[in-house]
């Protein structure tokens, strides 16, 4: 085998078994390449010997997709270069990266504009970057999931949402240009001005990203975030209701770029959870009376604009018997970016009880559920998850984008044969998607 391949040493290479699903696997051999040739060699290799494959990113999955099962593992989270700078047709900048790069890295490099692998770049990037320093004002890569240790390359095999997901979209819309490799070791070249539906095609085929470019945009001058409590599911989702005529009148001073619910179950287990850890200890404490929280973040070019739209949101939870003056807000980056922790808290909190779940039997693994249907209410759809969850024997906390009605559900089984009832409920769950109400 090429020397790129190495044996797998579960006294090295334990971490590389499991993802954030908590599923655990096996693998024979594994690899780290470090630049496209390096993919090239290791796939040629395998595909001479019928070896399976197993692509990992940063393994912050919570699908189990980057659990091996047997054969080799394609660890990427080395090729994490920074790798040259660009501008589109419209004038925006565009970074091309390899695909372990993480969000965090990369937004750290771009909001200092102090980029680690400059020095290895041709004069063309070299130039774009001396103009980018220049620049006034912010750039940034909007995606925005919750784990910011995701790798860039992850991010678009799933096409990450995000919190900001209503003012911009999905993370492949951001995604100027795709280089990848498929089994036979051919490379090819996606623009978006030709084509990026491969993607569709993903599981058909799989592929190997060995390149993206990025598009940038400029930050928009004002960010805010407001956290309102509700006293119950029905309330919470008749606000939310009245965010559609509010969004619909969206303007580039001031828009609604994040809408997300998080229930009762989630706002006690993040209660729960930050007492234990040290970085999210912070957090505001909540009235243990709150039946639901709503998370929005305003962004927009004019404070004036933004802070009319905040009057009429206030206005709006008055009028669904929520109280304004409870509420937590954030009007700086350094406020917003802590606020934001109140909502990505939810999906660490769950790991944390499974994963102590697990320590009494290695059975239990995450149990999640991505409950996108249409319903004619959001506090309709509610119901019927906790009413499912009661009928089950489970309990589970709910979070997720409200406008759309994309919510996670992560069961929390206390014992094996809760989670062997949350694997049952699931299932009945993915039998019965997108029919609607039953």
């Amino acid at each position: 085998m090429t020397c790129l391949i190495q044996p797998f040493d579960p006294s090295r290479h334990a971490d590389f078994l499991m993802d954030e699903s908590m599923r655990s696997g096996r693998a024979e051999s594994i690899s780290f390449p470090k630049e496209e040739n390096d993919v090239r060699q290791v796939l040629e290799t395998l595909r001479a010997r019928r070896i399976p494959v197993t692509i990992q990113g940063s393994l912050t999955g919570i699908a189990g997709d980057g659990v091996p099962s047997g054969g080799h593992v394609l660890n990427l989270s080395a090729m994490n270069r920074i790798i040259g700078m660009g501008r589109d047709t419209r004038g925006h900048y565009c970074l091309r990266i390899q695909p372990g790069v993480s969000l965090a890295g990369l937004r750290q490099q771009v909001a200092t504009r102090r980029f680690e692998q400059a020095r290895e770049w041709d004069s063309s990037s070299l130039a774009e970057l001396a103009r980018f320093k220049q620049e006034a004002g912010s750039w940034f890569w909007p995606p925005d999931p919750t784990e910011d240790t995701a790798s860039i390359g992850g991010m678009a095999a799933t096409n990450a949402r995000g919190l900001c997901v209503h003012a911009y979209g999905l993370a492949r819309q951001h995604i100027q240009r795709v280089q990848w490799m498929d089994c036979l070791g051919i490379c090819r070249v996606f623009d978006r001005g030709e084509d990026l539906n491969f993607f569709t095609d993903w599981k058909k085929s799989p592929v190997v990203i060995t390149e993206l470019t990025l598009r940038l945009l400029p930050e928009p001058i004002c960010m805010w975030g407001i956290v309102f409590f509700f006293p119950a599911t029905a309330p919470a989702a008749a606000f939310i209701e009245t965010l559609d005529s509010i969004k619909g009148t969206a303007t580039a001073d001031s828009r609604l770029a994040s809408v997300e619910v998080l229930d009762q179950k989630s706002l006690e287990i993040i209660d729960h959870f930050k007492e234990n850890h040290p970085s999210f200890r912070h957090l505001p404490h909540v009235d243990k009376t709150a039946g639901m929280a709503v998370y929005l973040e305003l962004h927009g070019e004019d404070e004036t604009a933004m802070a009319e739209l905040a009057v009429q949101l206030m206005d709006a939870v008055h009028e669904n018997e929520g109280d304004p003056d409870a509420s937590l807000a954030a009007t700086t980056r350094g406020d917003l970016s802590r606020l934001r922790l109140f909502r990505k808290a939810a999906p660490h909190a769950a790991n944390f009880l499974t994963a102590r779940a697990r320590q009494t039997d290695d059975r239990i693994t995450r149990l999640g559920y991505d409950w996108i249907q249409s319903w004619p209410s959001l506090d309709e759809q509610f119901k019927r998850i906790e009413s499912d969850m009661t009928g089950a024997g489970v309990t589970g906390a709910v979070y997720g984008h409200a406008l759309d009605q994309c919510l996670h559900v992560n069961l929390l089984p206390c014992d094996y044969p809760t989670y062997r009832a949350g694997k049952q409920l699931i299932r009945q769950w993915s039998q019965t998607a997108g029919k609607g109400p039953l």
